[in-house]
């Protein structure tokens, strides 16, 4: 008898413990490590997101902020909203230029390029920075390839099973390869590898899978580590300096990761894809929250694949089996966008990164074939697709082609000239493609 009740008392333990474990694992909404409460959202919306505007012509803009509780939506006062075109504010001859209420008069001539950027700067709102898309004349931006480097598949150095690709404030780039982290010059000439390689050891690598290079010149790994923090700052020269995260469920662990960008408020975000949550620290290492539910619904995460942060410190999370999401900074969903479109359209996406406007580019993929190839993607002329271009309010701006045909995208960033950085192999050669409009 007393046997029996020992096997209860467990039974009750276990069962209680794993109502705790699922109150904070992955599947409910995000929560700050101490509890707290996330403020209320007070975003606003410029409206329109997207038009087309003929050369000489007018169009007018506004601002919507989004209705509080139990309250109507309502527009900014004119003198809390700061008008910009492309970056300029008021705008000028050249782009074309905006008045304090908004009207928009397009220059006579596209000034080198037909896509324009409108922003209506709101200092009180979550989403400060809102952007709207014109194309001039209608005229959708061209893209090309201002060059790439790279090594050939039979004669590889360097570049053996790459993961991730970062670029520095100079324009060099860190690619994540093997158990190092390598380092490229802006013009993709091997300088040096970083990153001593041990299996299990503090502030060595074994198997890095992301690498991104902040403002002040460090960079963060992530790592596949068993028993030490999987998650590594280094110096500019390679030096380690800290680490965090430990491999695990629980909240502030990691387990497969994929995904790390930095935002404004110096916040860490990294994507889990075992996981299918996006946990979030303080650059020092220290938990404060995570978001994501693994599913197919609205807001949930279906196959959780990488993410990229915006200039308003948004969230933009690539899901395997389609659509892109945006979250605002704290996980709290906000719309979806690029949707799975079979049998010749978008039904895999792997890959999301943002430019300096909050446009988008997903990686795109179609049908995937029982030997692990996948079909090509087509537009409506039936041109390969890579890449789609989207702007910040998931808005289609443009189609993107890699060089040549069969490369596929593995991972993707923007450097600071706003150029597509996007690592690649194909059957017959590994690199990176810089791609500008």
């Amino acid at each position: 008898m007393n046997m029996y009740k020992e096997i209860n008392k467990r039974f009750i333990a276990f069962f209680a413990l794993g109502a705790i474990y699922l109150s904070i694992v992955p599947g409910l909404s995000a929560q700050y490590a101490d509890g707290q409460a996330f403020k209320p959202m007070n975003r606003g919306n410029i409206a329109p997101s997207f038009v087309q505007v003929e050369t000489g012509a007018q169009q007018q803009f506004h601002i919507v902020m989004e209705a509080p509780r139990l309250l109507p939506a309502y527009n900014p006062r004119t003198e809390d909203v700061v008008w910009f075109v492309n970056g300029i504010e008021g705008g000028n001859a050249e782009v074309g230029t905006i008045d304090s209420d908004g009207l928009y008069y397009a220059p006579h001539r596209a000034p080198g390029t037909n896509l324009i950027h409108i922003t209506g700067f709101v200092e009180m709102a979550d989403n400060p920075h809102m952007i709207a898309t014109v194309l001039l004349d209608g005229i959708r931006p061209r893209f090309r390839t201002v060059y790439e480097f790279g090594e050939p598949k039979n004669a590889l150095q360097h570049l053996h099973g790459p993961k991730a690709v970062s670029v520095e404030q100079n324009g060099k780039f860190l690619i994540a390869v093997g158990n190092h982290i390598l380092r490229f010059s802006d013009k993709g000439d091997f300088m040096e590898s970083m990153g001593e390689s041990a299996f299990d050891r503090e502030g060595h690598l074994f198997g890095p899978l992301n690498v991104l290079a902040d403002e002040s010149g460090k960079f963060f790994v992530s790592d596949q580590k068993e028993s030490v923090p999987r998650i590594m700052a280094f110096s500019n020269e390679g030096e380690y300096l800290y680490s965090f995260g430990m491999k695990g469920y629980f909240p502030g662990m990691s387990f497969t990761t994929r995904g790390l960008a930095v935002n404004s408020d110096d916040r860490l975000y990294l994507g889990d894809l075992e996981l299918s949550r996006i946990t979030v620290y303080d650059r020092s290492g220290e938990y404060l929250f995570h978001f994501g539910e693994e599913g197919a619904g609205t807001g949930a995460l279906n196959g959780y694949h990488d993410l990229s942060v915006d200039k308003n410190n948004d969230v933009f999370v690539a899901n395997y089996f389609g659509p892109c999401q945006k979250f605002d900074a704290y996980g709290r969903y906000l719309f979806s966008f690029a949707f799975p479109d079979p049998p010749s359209g978008i039904i895999h996406i792997t890959d999301v990164a943002t430019d300096s406007w909050g446009n988008v580019y997903v990686a795109v993929r179609g049908q995937r074939n029982h030997d692990d190839s996948y079909n090509v993607v087509n537009d409506a002329d039936g041109s390969r697709v890579d890449i789609i271009k989207y702007n910040n309010h998931g808005d289609f701006i443009a189609n993107i082609q890699l060089s040549k045909e069969f490369r596929y995208p593995i991972r993707m960033t923007v450097d600071h000239d706003d150029r597509l950085v996007v690592l690649f192999q194909s059957d017959d050669m590994t690199g990176v493609e810089i791609i500008a409009n």
